[in-house]
Order: C-alpha cells, then structure tokens, then sequence
C-alpha cells in the first residue's frame, strides 16, 4: 500500500510538470531530478516569456487594429457584409488547414459534439460580425470599438448574476 502511494504520488508529480511547465523544466523524467535553475537562468526564462508574451499582444493589436480600419474601408467600398464574412473566415479555414497540412499545428479529427456545442457559437459570432460590417461605414471606428467595449461590462455583469463569477474591486474599477 506504502508503494501505491509513492507511485500515486510521482505520477501526479509527472502529471502536473508535464502540464503546467515551469522554466527549465523540459518535461524530461530522466532529468526531473536535477536542481532547480540558478535565479539568473530563471530570470532569463521569465524575460524571455515576457518578451513573447508581449509579442503576441503587439500581434493581436496589430490584427485587430488594421482588421477594423481595413473592414470599415471595403465596407465603404462595397456594401457585401454576408460576402466579405465568408471571404474572411474562409481564408483563415484555408490558413489553419494549410497549416495543420504543413504540420505546423495540430487538428484533430471533427466529431459531431464539436459540431454541436460550437454550432451557437458560431451563429453569434456571425451575426456580430455581420452587425459590426454594416455598422462601420455608418459612423467612426471609436463608435463601434466602444459598443464592443460595453459589451464587456455587460457580460460581466451576466457572468455575476447567472454563473456566480465573483470579480475583486480592482476588476470592478477596470471595467468602469
């Protein structure tokens, strides 16, 4: 019984670094036995963490940013939401499928679950898109950014009243 626990014990152990990495850890059994990293070596995993980290916000701003300036310009051009919806998404399946073609993402199979439980999803993400399309030529960028922005306080206020979600004073104030 001494035995099983030892092994309940390391297996957890195995478990938990394998999931939830920490820096210098390279989920290796045969080294998970070697002394923690000097703080310099940690400082550095946590800089370049923070770097890549801070990469990746820059990349959405820069996505998000000239996908809101470019969407108000074709709308202005050309009144097609419904065409440029499908244009848009059909280009990021197209990039996604190459990618997993090329191996560098993973996909897994599609079961009928998935299909079910994001099927809401998608038609709510559709009609938001649809609606900030029309609405983009008819009044400024700002106008819509901040209706989005409302959009947060008012899920979050659902989230408190339906799922018990409770939020500190800090996460109040920010969403004032």
């Amino acid at each position: 019984m001494m035995t099983e626990k030892v092994t309940k014990e390391t297996d957890d152990e195995e478990l938990a670094k394998q999931l939830l990495p920490s820096p210098g850890n390279n989920n290796n059994s045969a080294t998970s036995k070697e002394e923690p990293p000097s703080p310099s070596k940690a400082d550095a995993a946590g800089a370049a963490n923070n770097a890549e980290i801070m990469f990746w916000l820059f990349m959405l701003f820069l996505a998000s940013v000239t996908m809101t300036v470019g969407n108000k310009y074709v709308m202005k051009q050309w009144d097609y939401a419904n065409t440029v919806t499908l244009l848009q998404n059909g280009t990021a399946v197209l990039y996604l499928g190459l990618g997993a073609w090329q191996g560098f993402l993973e996909m897994k199979p599609f079961s009928m679950l998935q299909w079910r439980v994001f099927l809401g999803s998608a038609l709510f993400l559709t009609v938001q898109i649809l609606t900030s399309l029309k609405a983009l030529p008819l009044v400024a960028i700002a106008t819509v950014v901040a209706f989005r922005n409302m959009c947060t306080v008012i899920i979050a206020i659902i989230d408190y009243f339906c799922y018990g979600t409770k939020f500190s004073s800090n996460m109040v104030f920010a969403l004032l």
